[in-house]
């Protein structure tokens, strides 16, 4: 690699409105997030890539998923059943 790990901030999530979610996260916890669940990447494999202790990258995915669950649950409901404050699907909405 040459010292980039994750997309560029734009090419993030095109099109879905999910693009302005992703902005509230650091280029780090944005990479992170990138690099573990876009590219299924190991905890280890992207501790290596970022040159970051894997304990640091489990900290970092959990404080950017939790970032990304409060930024969440301050949308209105959308019309997918999906309750604002919830983050879980409601089965119920069908």
């Amino acid at each position: 690699m040459t010292g980039q790990c994750g997309p560029p901030r734009s090419a993030a999530i095109r099109g879905s409105g999910s693009s302005d979610i992703l902005g509230v996260l650091s280029p780090v916890h944005h990479t992170v997030l990138y690099l573990r669940i876009g590219m299924g990447w190991t905890v280890e494999r992207t501790a290596e890539a970022m040159g970051i202790a894997p304990e640091a990258i489990r900290v970092m995915q959990h404080r950017a998923l939790t970032r990304l669950r409060e930024q969440l649950s301050q949308r209105p409901t959308g019309a997918a059943g999906r309750s604002a404050g919830s983050g879980r699907f409601d089965h119920r909405a069908r």
